[in-house]
């Protein structure tokens, strides 16, 4: 839940990363289609250019949502895996977004289906932030 770097991120799991400018302060990341969303503060809060992280499964779907900071995008494919869902968002001016929902019931209207319009919704205590990943 709490990795020290963009490779342990990457090992244990899928990861969202987007580039983002990590304001003074450590807690807003202003991302690169001009939006700003709210990160976990850490101990070793950097400022500048850097790569924030969510894992999938820390997104939450939504239909409607009065969330001020949450992305707007459309859903490309769905995997059905029985209890949960599997979706990729595509997000202009971001890219795709891989989300993990747990399913809410147990009727075909809670699955979404490609083409819709979804809010991206996630705590800041999910969006870890680390140094902008360097080309090797």
């Amino acid at each position: 839940d709490h990795p020290a770097d963009l490779f342990v991120a990457d090992f244990v799991g899928k990861t969202n990363r987007l580039s983002a400018t990590v304001e003074v302060g450590g807690q807003t990341a202003k991302l690169a289609d001009g939006s700003a969303i709210p990160v976990r503060r850490s101990a070793g809060a950097i400022a500048g250019v850097a790569t924030v992280a969510i894992r999938p499964e820390a997104i939450r779907l939504a239909r409607v949502s009065d969330v001020p900071n949450a992305l707007r995008g459309t859903v490309t494919h769905r995997i059905f895996l029985g209890s949960s869902a599997e979706y990729a968002v595509a997000v202009k001016g971001l890219g795709d977004f891989l989300v993990t929902a747990d399913r809410e019931g147990t009727t075909q209207t809670d699955l979404i289906e490609p083409g819709e319009s979804v809010f991206l919704i996630f705590d800041p205590n999910a969006a870890h932030v680390f140094p902008a990943a360097t080309a090797s």
